[in-house]
């Protein structure tokens, strides 16, 4: 994806418009079909009720966010390429952050999913459910 959006910007300065759109909705369809949906399964996997609302928190904020920018983005200096440019980068870093820092569920039993980010220095009690943890 980061490829793609650093495509948009080379055609989006090369002033190739049909080129553009094909790697916009190219890259939608990469989205919609990795990146976007992953989210909502992996947090939802390890994350308690609590951490779960403050994530999906995060995300809309962020959206929400990125969507009040954007428009003044490609107005600035910066002008359509330098965004789209911008927004590669920024996914590239997110890639390399989450291929050091996600780890597997699979195999993993509920209860372990929840423990999978939580401090080794917790003592647990005898019995306690990794669901009521707070």
């Amino acid at each position: 994806m980061t490829v793609l959006l650093c495509l948009v910007g080379v055609f989006s300065y090369l002033e190739y418009n049909t080129s553009m759109l094909v790697m916009i909705l190219l890259f939608l369809i990469t989205f919609q079909q990795s990146d976007g949906p992953v989210f909502y399964i992996y947090a939802s996997e390890i994350a308690v009720d609590t951490g779960l609302g403050f994530s999906f928190l995060a995300l809309k904020g962020s959206a929400l966010a990125l969507s009040l920018t954007t428009e003044y983005l490609m107005d600035s200096k910066l002008q359509p390429p330098g965004v789209f440019w911008l927004f590669s980068t920024c996914t590239l870093a997110s890639a390399l952050f989450f291929i050091c820092t996600m780890r597997e569920t699979r195999g993993l039993t509920d209860k372990q999913k929840k423990r999978l980010y939580r401090p080794e220095t917790i003592v647990w009690e005898e019995g306690q459910d990794a669901d009521n943890l707070t």
